[in-house]
């Protein structure tokens, strides 16, 4: 699962901690400090949305071979710069699985992501890329949120906002506890009933009600934050439908497939991808009006047995999305090969380059040089304009696969620095 040569290369390992955070389901770290009071999906202020004035002050502008972010109030163009941020644990007993705990109750400490958010304003970044944990913001005693969870990410947000930083929300899979599982049994594999089963896209829904109410209730500014429905949109090979190659499927977009054919196969996932984006995206926009929805993918030039990705309708006009964002690495070939992979040429909409890195295979100082030479050349590239950069990541924690923003002393995070290389 953590073969980082095999296909992008934070997937893997992402999946890995994904696993491992379902096997420590109900575990926990540690007790949510306070108890774990509820922010549930009926409270008070989920419909209707939001004010105007909690609408983000980004806008979008869709253009030729991508489009580009502007500030609502000037019209002046804006690129997000800054980092993917999620300081990790190993899991005891476990090699190579770690757990996120960007906002564990027992790791999140506010001092430290004040100093570590000045710095970035210091350098001026402008957004950081988050990760919610599902075995850890659900309410492990009763239904809805866990307060104290809800509470570090409103901080955070809070804290980053006061420094001139987005914050952009991954969503990711649905809390293990907090009763936002389907009601019955799933007729798909794990991750393809995200995308494939009513009752999946439901509870996703009702997990983005309670998100937003949440954050909301605990004073975070939603005009600061943008949203990403999945770190990295893929589909599950091993399990069922995928790993059927006969009979029929009738899916969430409310059409039947065929499993034998190959083409059917590739029209069901390209269909209900955009059912899934729709619906979420739609629910969003909903709660917080002028709120901008995105979706990570990697290049369909990385293969693997296991997981495939066919992210081409996300690029398009088909799905409601705000913007896409791609993850392209140095040791996963050209990039030019990777971002050409994407058959995206012809779509209107902001491409960010959400996570971009370099495997300690070569020293810092190589590293860096090639890293900046990685973002020079991605400003147009395979036919996509990117309109934003963000490093995977601030700082490794126990995953030590990649060069992080501090190493060196601080080299790589000063070698990208807008500061240092505002155009």
């Amino acid at each position: 699962m953590n073969d980082s040569t095999a296909r992008a290369p934070r997937r893997l390992a992402r999946r890995a901690l994904a696993l491992a955070g379902l096997a420590l389901a109900g575990a926990g770290l540690a007790a949510c400090s306070g108890g774990p009071s509820a922010t549930g999906p009926s409270a008070k202020g989920t419909a209707g949305g939001l004010s105007k004035a909690m609408a983000s002050p980004l806008a979008v502008v869709h253009a030729a071979h991508g489009g580009h972010f502007v500030v609502r109030a000037t019209g002046a163009s804006f690129a997000l710069r800054g980092f993917d941020y999620q300081p990790l644990v190993k899991v005891p007993g476990q090699a190579g699985r770690f757990v996120n705990v960007t906002f564990s109750p027992s790791a999140y400490d506010h001092r430290s992501v004040a100093a570590m958010v000045a710095t970035w304003q210091t350098d001026g970044y402008d957004t950081c890329r988050v990760f919610l944990n599902p075995t850890e913001i659900g309410n492990p005693d009763g239904t809805g949120l866990s307060a104290a969870y809800m509470g570090n990410v409103a901080d955070f947000v809070r804290t980053a906002a006061r420094h001139g930083v987005r914050t952009l929300v991954t969503v990711g899979s649905l809390p293990t506890s907090g009763g936002f599982g389907p009601k019955g049994a799933a007729s798909f594999g794990l991750y393809n009933e995200d995308y494939l089963e009513p009752s999946f896209i439901a509870a996703q829904k009702q997990y983005l009600t309670a998100l937003v109410a949440g954050l909301r209730a605990k004073g975070a500014p939603l005009e600061d934050v943008l949203w990403e429905l999945k770190g990295e949109q893929d589909w599950n090979l091993s399990v069922p439908p995928l790993s059927w190659t006969s009979g029929t499927v009738t899916t969430a977009d409310g059409k039947t497939y065929d499993m034998a054919s190959a083409a059917s196969r590739g029209a069901m996932e390209r269909a209900n991808l955009v059912h899934w984006a729709n619906a979420l995206t739609t629910t969003l926009h909903r709660l917080v009006p002028g709120s901008l929805v995105g979706v990570g993918v990697y290049p369909p030039s990385v293969k693997h047995k296991t997981w495939t990705v066919t992210p081409g309708p996300l690029f398009t006009s088909a799905t409601k999305t705000d913007f896409v964002d791609v993850h392209v690495y140095p040791n996963l070939g050209p990039e030019a090969v990777q971002m050409a992979s994407f058959d995206a040429a012809s779509t209107r909409k902001p491409v960010i380059m959400g996570e971009f890195g370099a495997t300690r295979k070569h020293p810092v100082g190589a590293a860096t040089t090639a890293l900046v030479t990685w973002q020079e050349q991605s400003c147009h590239l395979g036919g996509i304009r990117i309109s934003g950069w963000l490093l995977w990541n601030w700082n490794s924690s126990a995953d030590a696969q990649f060069w992080d923003a501090l190493s060196g002393g601080v080299k790589i995070a000063h070698a990208l620095a807008p500061v240092n290389r505002p155009d």
